[in-house]
């Protein structure tokens, strides 16, 4: 029998589109985008700090381009192993994407990928004033921890979320 290691595929299929593991030449669009968008222009990242994230290559960091119809439509990167489980570092769906179903098609993909393993922890961190965020993974399954303060930035909070698996 063979075993499958989670997160190391370079494409996975949706429902609705894929996710493909980030390529560089698609990292500045991204990038800009990323910087545009709550929470990251809250929080004053510059799309030079965001590609800098994006283009390490940290072992552990798993990056996907999640794709619609051969277009780039956002990003999710995966930190696993992490907590005995796996962290959804960062998941970002362009506004006019939103809504549609993707997000909770990726849910589902990094609760499966988890499966494969022992791990059953689910992480994710959402910043407290991103209201909308955090009701969607509550709706997902993920219960809050706790706060984390200037985490991210002085002066701001994040929350700490987890789902236990039970795939």
């Amino acid at each position: 029998m063979t075993k499958i290691q989670a997160f190391a595929h370079a494409h996975y299929t949706l429902k609705s589109g894929e996710l493909c593991r980030l390529s560089p030449s698609e990292v500045t669009l991204l990038s800009q985008n990323l910087s545009q968008m709550s929470p990251w222009n809250v929080l004053s990242y510059t799309a030079d700090q965001l590609s800098t994230y994006l283009l390490s290559t940290e072992p552990g960091l798993y990056k996907y381009q999640i794709m619609v119809e051969k277009q780039v439509i956002g990003i999710v990167c995966i930190r696993y192993p992490w907590l005995r489980g796996a962290y959804l570092e960062l998941m970002a769906i362009y506004p006019q994407w939103q809504q549609q179903g993707i997000g909770p098609q990726i849910i589902y993909w990094f609760e499966q990928e988890l499966s494969y393993t022992t791990q059953k922890n689910l992480w994710v961190l959402v910043s407290s004033f991103n209201e909308k965020a955090k009701l969607f993974y509550q709706r997902a399954g993920f219960k809050e921890i706790g706060p984390v303060e200037d985490l991210v930035k002085v002066g701001y909070t994040e929350i700490l979320l987890r789902k236990i698996s039970n795939r």
